[in-house]
């Protein structure tokens, strides 16, 4: 991980809610916000001002990193698979999982860290600072130079189909935490039975996110409110194999719902792909924002002040090509090419060629270059080393969430 620095971001302006945007100089230290005032901005004189790094973000729109509530990190450099729709997940899952035939069993010779580490890259790319990884959070690989923050304190289980005991999964998550579970995953009776197993389980409370929920009517739906649970929706994914995804209203019914990538095994390809496919299926842009910023944070527990842009708050901030429109409608605009910037904790972590080139040689010199998309990025990452452990086996035009990256040295 980078050492931390002090910046001083200037001229741009900055998402202080949904549809609200002002100018604002932003002061970090120490991985958070200091100070967010209107310019011009003096941070306090209690540090070396050649210490200070000046980004100056003229033309620039700066919104909170966005929070991935549901990915499955070791499946990035996969490609959806799959011949049809599904009537349940299970029968999805029997039909694709061939260890032994291309292109996965290539694909699970690439050794898992590295899986996991472009998992982490696919989210950076996309200005994701946060994810939730359904699977064994894996310390030695999280904690040690990963692009993004990946959630810790949870509780989660696969599904019904496959765990062992769900029950048992649940009673292990720490008091408080959210517990994930892939549930109604499916368009039958069977997917939409889950709901009552669970509940007579007495499982399904406050704790309790629901992933996916497709074969849930408007009855069950009114029961998961009553318990206060909360809902991850990976919409692109469902469409893909269940050709269904769930209604609007149900998304804008006061229940808490955040908004999830999957994976490209079944997903369209990364949380800019999800939220494009939400802003298709009508949901209003300052909904989709809520799902990515607030909504997420509060379901998934985080209280460091991610999801949003405020004095004391964790400096996770996205710096994006301003065209005067709202965060909200800007967010459901975006692509790849309009990210400029990427700090995690106050580090930056992803810039493209104008700001990279306002970057002091500490930060910039131990950043790589890429070509992801089309676009030119620097991070602060060792891709080389996962280039090289993946292209033994893929070679060198694999891709990533099903985009064309290249690594550049």
């Amino acid at each position: 991980m980078l050492p931390l620095n002090r910046w001083l971001l200037t001229g741009a302006r900055v998402a202080q809610a949904s549809n609200i945007a002002s100018n604002l100089d932003i002061y970090i230290e120490n991985g958070r916000i200091c100070s967010l005032q209107p310019p011009p901005l003096e941070p306090s004189v209690q540090f070396e001002k050649h210490s200070l790094s000046k980004i100056n973000s003229r033309g620039m729109l700066i919104l909170p990193g966005l929070i991935n509530a549901h990915d499955h990190l070791e499946f990035a450099l996969f490609p959806r698979l799959g011949t049809s729709t599904y009537p349940n997940a299970k029968e999805w899952a029997l039909d694709i999982y061939h260890p032994d035939w291309p292109p996965i069993r290539e694909l699970l010779q690439v050794p898992k860290p590295t899986r996991l580490f472009w998992g982490g890259l696919k989210n950076l790319l996309s200005g994701v600072t946060t994810v939730c990884h359904h699977n064994c959070y894996e310390p030695e690989i999280f904690e040690s130079h990963f692009p993004v923050h990946v959630l810790k304190r949870f509780g989660w289980t696969h599904s019904f189909d496959f765990s062992k005991d769900v029950g048992e999964d649940f009673r292990k998550t720490p008091k408080g935490a959210p517990f994930f579970i892939h549930l109604a995953e499916g368009t039958d009776a069977k997917s939409r039975e889950e709901l009552q197993r669970f509940d007579r389980l007495g499982l399904l409370n406050p704790q309790t996110v629901i992933i996916h929920g497709v074969a849930l009517n408007p009855n069950d739906w009114e029961l998961v409110k009553k318990r206060r649970a909360r809902l991850v929706w990976c919409p692109s994914s469902n469409l893909f194999t269940l050709g269904k995804t769930l209604e609007s209203s149900i998304l804008q019914s006061g229940m808490e719902v955040a908004l999830g990538n999957d994976s490209p095994l079944t997903a369209a390809g990364d949380l800019l792909d999800e939220i494009h496919c939400a802003t298709q299926l009508k949901v209003p842009p300052h909904r989709v924002y809520q799902m990515v910023t607030e909504s997420a944070a509060r379901l998934m527990s985080l209280v460091q002040g991610e999801g949003r842009i405020f004095e004391g708050g964790a400096a996770d901030l996205i710096l994006v090509k301003d065209v005067g429109v709202s965060p909200a409608q800007r967010l459901s605009q975006l692509s790849q090419a309009d990210i400029e910037l990427v700090l995690l904790r106050g580090q930056v972590m992803l810039a493209s060629t104008l700001p990279a080139s306002q970057l002091p040689p500490s930060v910039f010199g131990q950043m790589q270059r890429l070509l992801y998309s089309k676009k030119e990025f620097y991070v602060a990452a060792d891709i080389s080393r996962h280039w090289a452990e993946t292209v033994v086996t893929l070679g060198d035009k694999f891709r990533l969430g099903g985009k064309e990256i290249r690594l550049r040295l």
